[in-house]
């Protein structure tokens, strides 16, 4: 369906690797930035979903109107790339990771543009780009990411990039100073909580028969202690592809490795996680978009955010893209001992939100986004009910009510929904 869809020029471009999908101009279906391995010619575009707008299955190229195409030369190397609100201001940016020290950082103006913000991204020029993983690591409400490289014998600052997020804008790299920049030659990466003990692993696939694949758990303010041999992920056959995902549904993520060089002499490797015992609690979230034609496809773009005696979390619905390979579309938790949360909130891409008050773990809570946002009560209809409903969470401080998440239920809410029933 390439040509009809408007996607056969991709033929043109040298190499091409890997694909994400995000709705970064809102209008409810998902978009395509597709990157390409040219150093001869420009492959890495960006793709506007018409279907919406003109009702054709069509993508059109919109990289010049974008104001990408001044920032992605012929020489830029892309390998992963990422639809992401980063800066949690409801506006899609694209991280876009590279060979050669071409990796970009694309922060959205809400316009359908794009400004070229790389500067902001300290070292990021520095990486031989290949994979990438977006997260908290450090749970401090704002969204990290680590990129992929390769480690130089005897350069002590190469290897592997964690870019921290900082309050005051922009990205510092800390991959030397939490102890995960040394992972040899990597390919793909992930973070995910292996262990359910509340904090993702930085995993890392690696580009030697003779290497080991890099696991790191986090050790306390100090950093990352490498386990992968301590808990069997004993993967050393040139990985590339890198996804993680419950194949086995008991609550837990297993992980596939994708290996170069052909699959008979080297196999797809499977690791399947089984975590048990107490202190092992989970929470996966899947979300559902069906009755609102104004959110994209299963939720891409939300931020699913949870509280707990143990204190805030949250995770982005991005369809997870890495190197060459996506892992499941979902958001998941290891809890630790928590039984119980606070409550689960989805922060819809549109600025809407939608809160579960009283979470019990261990289980896929399905969270259907409402046909409006002010549908209170989730019934498809908006009517006074839902008023009533609201003005009853409101005064007795019910999660719910907290409409724009700031733990306080005040006039901010009230008028928040306001606009939400009028439609303002």
């Amino acid at each position: 369906m390439a040509e009809q869809l408007g996607l056969a020029n991709r033929v043109n471009a040298f190499d091409p690797m890997c694909v994400a999908f995000g709705d970064y101009d809102e209008d409810g279906d998902l978009d395509l930035f597709s990157t390409a391995y040219s150093t001869g010619q420009q492959g890495n575009r960006l793709y506007r979903n018409l279907m919406k707008e003109t009702g054709e299955e069509r993508f059109e190229d919109v990289t010049d109107e974008a104001g990408l195409t001044p920032h992605l030369d012929r020489f830029v190397s892309g390998f992963a790339v990422s639809f992401a609100d980063m800066e949690r201001d409801g506006i899609l940016d694209i991280v876009l990771i590279a060979d050669h020290g071409t990796s970009r950082y694309f922060r959205g103006n809400g316009d359908g543009t794009f400004t070229n913000a790389t500067s902001t991204v300290e070292r990021l020029l520095a990486a031989n780009g290949m994979g990438i993983a977006i997260g908290d690591f450090d749970r401090d409400g704002l969204f990290d990411f680590y990129a992929s490289s390769i480690e130089y014998e005897g350069v002590p600052n190469s290897g592997n990039l964690l870019y921290r997020q900082l309050p005051q804008g922009g990205f510092e790299e800390v991959g030397i100073e939490m102890g995960v920049n040394r992972a040899g030659w990597a390919w793909g990466v992930l973070m995910v909580d292996v262990d359910h003990d509340g904090y993702e692993e930085i995993l890392s696939t690696q580009n030697a028969d003779t290497t080991r694949a890099r696991m790191y758990k986090r050790s306390g303010r100090s950093g990352y202690a490498q386990i992968a041999e301590a808990c069997g992920f004993d993967h050393f056959l040139g990985g590339r592809g890198f996804v993680n995902f419950d194949m086995d549904n008991d609550g837990d993520q297993d992980l596939v490795v994708f290996t170069s060089g052909g699959f008979e002499a080297k196999p797809i490797g499977v690791w399947r996680n089984d975590l048990s015992g107490p202190g092992t609690n989970w929470l996966r979230v899947e979300l559902d978009t069906t009755v609102r034609e104004s959110l994209a496809p299963g939720g891409f773009g939300a931020v699913v955010r949870i509280l707990s005696d143990k204190g805030p979390h949250m995770q982005m619905i991005d369809g997870g893209p890495n190197h060459c390979s996506s892992g499941e579309h979902g958001a998941h938790f290891g809890l630790g001992p928590v039984d119980t949360l606070d409550w689960v909130r989805v922060e819809w891409l549109d600025g809407t939100s939608t809160t579960i008050p009283g979470v019990a773990t261990n289980q896929i809570l399905k969270v259907r986004a409402p046909f409006h946002p002010a549908d209170f009560n989730g019934d498809d209809t908006l009517d006074l009910a839902d008023v009533a409903g609201f003005v009853s969470a409101f005064v007795g401080a019910v999660p719910s009510a907290d409409l724009n998440g700031d733990g306080v239920f005040d006039l901010a809410d009230v008028q928040t929904y306001a606009r939400w029933f009028s439609g303002v």
